[in-house]
């Protein structure tokens, strides 16, 4: 259906965007252009929150591939948490998992982004 929430919450140094519903071609440039306007904003360290996220598109995996390379211009970084065991296979038989790191909560993903 194409169906995407975005919420922003700026989390000490880090923006966690939480995302809920489908991911696909449909709102990607949702995403992308919420991105985009955060990292042009400042933010350089971003976690996606994938709880509720139910499905990831090719075009998803591009908008997220497009984030990580525009942060690590800038020295920063994107990790996702809570990923569904959908959405991590996904980005691991795509072999995204090499660009995208996967952490098991928001709080473990953080104590990373801060290490770095």
């Amino acid at each position: 259906m194409g169906l995407l929430e975005i919420n922003l919450n700026k989390d000490g140094n880090c923006m966690v965007v939480s995302l809920n519903g489908r991911l696909d071609a449909t709102s990607s440039e949702k995403l992308s252009n919420e991105l985009t306007e955060s990292i042009d904003q400042g933010e350089r360290k971003i976690i996606l929150a994938c709880d509720d996220l139910e499905y990831i598109s090719s075009a998803g995996l591009r908008v997220l591939l497009m984030a990580v390379k525009d942060l690590n211009a800038r020295a920063g970084n994107l990790v996702i948490a809570n990923a569904s065991s959908t959405v991590r296979s996904v980005i691991e038989m795509t072999g995204f998992q090499r660009f995208l790191k996967l952490y098991d909560s928001i709080d473990i993903a953080k104590g990373e982004l801060n290490l770095s």
